[in-house]
């Protein structure tokens, strides 16, 4: 840098991800909640909430190896676009306001529910809001399947 002569780049690393192993099992097989599918809400957020409430919402799940989202996200939040149909997303999995839990409920069926909490920031304008789930099922055969699904609106004052 004194003599503002650049330098070799150095050696590039070689790519060792197909070496890699696990001794964690693949997923073997998901199946819904008796009497519910995928992605059926096992607990919707309550009606209204305050700024820095804590929002919770339940779903019928899927285990999150089957997709690991790399360039998309497990959950959405969002808010209603003044009076219209349209949603504009104001959070994701990215958010440090959100957190996604998964836990396998039954490990013999494949059953498993998935936890979407959303820490309401200070600044959050009011509005309709609402949580979405994003998942990838996989069935015996080994074929995954993606789903998604809604809660109710809430609002926040």
């Amino acid at each position: 840098m004194a003599k503002q002569t650049r330098v070799a780049p150095g050696p590039v690393f070689p790519n060792l991800l197909k070496k890699e192993i696990t001794v964690k099992p693949g997923v073997i097989v998901d199946s819904p909640k008796i009497g519910h599918k995928f992605g059926d809400v096992l607990r919707n957020p309550n009606n209204t909430y305050h700024t820095g409430s804590e929002v919770n919402a339940t779903f019928v799940g899927a285990n999150p190896r089957n997709n690991p989202k790399l360039d998309s996200t497990y959950l959405t939040v969002e808010r209603q676009n003044g009076n219209t149909t349209a949603w504009d997303v104001i959070a994701t999995d990215a958010n440090w306001e959100t957190k996604f839990h998964w836990r396998r409920t039954n490990t013999l069926l494949g059953n498993s529910e998935v936890d979407v909490i959303w820490d309401i920031p200070a600044n959050t304008p009011s509005g309709n809001y609402r949580i979405r789930y994003f998942g990838d099922h996989k069935n015996i055969l080994g074929k995954i399947t993606p789903f998604n699904a809604t809660t109710n609106t809430f609002q926040v004052l």
